[in-house]
């Protein structure tokens, strides 16, 4: 239990780095931090790989609606986390939804899943952000950030799986700020 210990920026982000390596720790308590974006999806990117953890509590986090999304996509290769706590927090409507969609596809006969998220901002829309429902679009994705690499690989997925769906084209840039 770390929680209100003030972490934040670089020290949230090298936690949420430190998570990918975690072969002992069953049980982490982030609660009334200060983990805001990156660090949060640096979390879920690690959350991705992380074999060992059930149960994570990012409560009060300034937990954003693209780390919340992130947060979600874990659940597709992350089999043991089974409770993630998100309370108090600004997912938006599009992370709820993400939230909502990953314990639906998660929830089997061997494991349930527990996702909270009350007093959460979930009404809020999120205009601007991946739509997995509706994908069509453009994207200017930094592929630095957890967020834009989970667009790209959902993007990759439902081109190969989704009836219909293909890209128009991709253009890579090296510099961060495409004009």
């Amino acid at each position: 239990d770390v929680s209100w210990n003030t972490i934040r920026r670089d020290s949230a982000e090298a936690l949420g780095e430190a998570l990918r390596y975690n072969k002992a720790l069953k049980t982490l308590i982030l609660a009334q931090n200060a983990f805001c974006d990156l660090a949060s999806q640096q979390l879920g990117d690690s959350l991705a790989i992380n074999d060992t953890l059930t149960h994570l509590d990012l409560s009060y986090n300034a937990v954003p609606a693209p780390a919340a999304m992130v947060l979600a996509n874990a659940f597709k290769t992350n089999f043991t986390l089974t409770h993630l706590e998100l309370a108090g927090n600004t997912i938006g409507k599009r992370g709820a939804e993400s939230l909502l969609a990953a314990v639906r596809r998660g929830q089997t006969t061997d494991r349930f899943l527990q996702v909270g998220f009350s007093n959460c901002d979930v009404d809020t829309p999120t205009p601007g952000l991946f739509d997995p429902i509706e994908p069509t679009g453009s994207y200017s994705l930094l592929m630095t950030t957890p967020y834009a690499r989970m667009v790209a690989a959902e993007l990759l997925r439902l081109a190969k799986t989704r009836v219909g769906a293909n890209f128009k084209s991709v253009t890579m840039r090296t510099n961060e700020n495409p004009r």
